[in-house]
């Protein structure tokens, strides 16, 4: 397994979001979602996470829509 698919499984808690304003704007700029809480209630799992992987998807989409 290389370092770059360890780096897409791994998953992204609420705090890594709280922790990261960079990374909290550009997801709330890009896709509208205006909190991590928001973000994770809409697309995270029952853990409260999601991982990169599914991050990506969601900003993807949400580009597709304007």
């Amino acid at each position: 397994m290389t370092s770059k698919t360890v780096y897409f499984l791994h998953r992204i808690s609420i705090h890594e979001l709280f922790l990261s304003p960079g990374l909290s704007a550009i997801i709330s700029a890009e896709t509208g979602i205006s909190s991590p809480q928001e973000l994770l209630a809409m697309h995270g799992d029952k853990d409260g996470s999601i991982t990169f992987e599914e991050l990506k998807e969601v900003v993807k989409k949400a580009n597709n829509l304007t």
